[in-house]
């Protein structure tokens, strides 16, 4: 398993032992160092590091290549199928996680939460009043996603769920927009996105 994002827990690294598999978190990014340190992987866990072709070709003996989140763009896939390699992913990894933390960021911003705690630690109720007063009201207010996965799908919902206007934005103009529409996100260009959003 790649670190230094990733790093398994003990009861996950116990599964694994009581199932005869010894697991090897490595801490390392850099192709390099990494080719050493795969050749006898028999699996590659990893979640946002990058696996050029040289590395994925040092994988002697690599079955599988486990990728913790939905893209693999990362991943030299075309080459390790070509070696036998199956690529895998966990494309609803995280969605629900990513969606509540980016939409209690936006309501901390929103409504000055970090400015008026940190007045309040220091005593400055004044500067803490002064920072409440100008929050701005979320119901009233325009989010704009850039790209329109999965995460971000359950960001519009969320938002949405607090009377924002959502706007989105996708490299493929293509794609259906019937899970858009059935959440009232209008689907746009970058240009609109930033010159109606009041949160990106």
């Amino acid at each position: 398993m790649t670190a230094p994002v990733f790093f398994a827990s003990e009861s996950e690294l116990r599964a694994f032992a009581a199932h005869g598999l010894p697991v090897t978190v490595v801490d390392a990014e850099d192709p390099d160092e990494l080719i050493s340190l795969v050749t006898d992987a028999d699996v590659v866990a990893l979640i946002g590091t990058k696996l050029p072709t040289r590395v994925v070709e040092a994988m002697n003996q690599c079955r599988v290549i486990a990728r913790m989140g939905a893209g693999t763009d990362k991943i030299d896939v075309a080459r390790a199928t070509e070696l036998g390699i199956v690529v895998a992913n966990t494309p609803y990894f995280c969605v629900e996680e990513q969606a509540d933390h980016a939409m209690a960021m936006l309501l901390s911003l929103a409504r000055k939460l970090s400015v008026a705690q940190h007045a309040m630690a220091e005593g400055d109720l004044l500067r803490a009043r002064r920072a409440v007063v100008s929050n701005q009201r979320v119901s009233v207010a325009t989010l704009g996603l850039v790209g329109f996965g999965r995460s971000a799908v359950h960001m519009a919902r969320r938002a949405r769920g607090f009377g924002m206007r959502v706007l989105a934005t996708r490299n493929n103009k293509h794609a259906p927009t019937d899970e858009a529409d059935a959440l009232g996100v209008t689907m746009t260009d970058l240009d609109t996105i930033l010159r109606e959003s009041d949160y990106v």
